[in-house]
């Protein structure tokens, strides 16, 4: 159990130092068919032999995965492990840090559905708050909202 562990770390790792989104994705999906927990672990074992965390590489991916199809089940889990990761204790600057997730968050907003649910999982993860998001992220996240809102009282109707 632990060389499986191992071995799929590693291949989420060898993922991140590539910067490949396609291949990080497909080896956290498949660490994430043995369950939250597994998939979980294998991240945090992948940031460890990497050396440095890969929160810009996550948001690239869960953004990537969150628009190719709708995020439910475990494809819902697998998004969440990917709204989870953030810079870790790496000195991101405030100011680059801030672009990044916002630019993510304002596409996730757009999305709507379930993904919504992450950004504050995202911005918890990274650090962010109320007062370091910029306007018209504030807007897409109110507007978001408002959407869901909308959709849940016509569901009702």
């Amino acid at each position: 159990r632990l060389a499986q562990v191992l071995a799929e770390a590693s291949a989420l790792a060898s993922a991140a130092e590539r910067g490949d989104v396609a291949a990080f994705l497909e080896e956290l999906q498949a660490s994430s068919r043995r369950g939250f927990n597994v998939a979980r672990s294998e991240l945090a074992d992948a940031a460890v032999q990497v050396g440095a965390p890969f929160g810009p590489l996550a948001l690239r991916s869960l953004v990537d995965f969150a628009t190719a199809a709708p995020c439910q089940g475990e494809r819902m889990a697998t998004a969440s492990l990917l709204s989870m990761a953030g810079p870790g204790a790496a000195s991101t600057p405030a100011e680059v840090k801030a672009e990044i997730v916002q630019a993510a968050v304002v596409k996730l907003a757009e999305m709507g559905g379930d993904v919504i649910k992450l950004i504050p999982r995202v911005l918890s993860a990274w650090g962010l708050g109320q007062g370091d998001i910029n306007q018209a992220t504030s807007e897409a996240l109110a507007e978001a909202v408002l959407r869901e809102m909308r959709r849940g009282a016509l569901a009702l109707a």
